[in-house]
């Protein structure tokens, strides 16, 4: 059985922001949400709730993401793409 994720759009701003996407590719690799938060995105209790904007362990959550993600960069790919119409 083979999985591939498509997206256009970067998620290069927060870690939460990839979890909806890794976990359907992979979801023995980084638990439940909680979990992800907590390890790789500085959970902790804000004034509002839980504050899961933050960053941690991102050196660790980069070599996951290497095991399964293929990032190109628009200028690396613009030539295989069709023209704008």
């Amino acid at each position: 059985k083979r999985l591939i994720l498509l997206s256009g759009t970067p998620s290069l701003a927060r870690p939460v922001e990839l979890y909806s996407q890794v976990s359907t590719l992979r979801p023995d690799l980084f638990g439940s949400y909680t979990e992800f938060t907590t390890r790789y995105c500085d959970a902790h209790r804000g004034h509002f709730g839980w504050d899961v904007s933050g960053n941690s362990n991102s050196d660790e959550l980069n070599k996951k993401m290497q095991e399964f993600m293929i990032r190109r960069l628009k200028k690396d790919v613009l030539s295989q793409l069709p023209a704008k119409r």
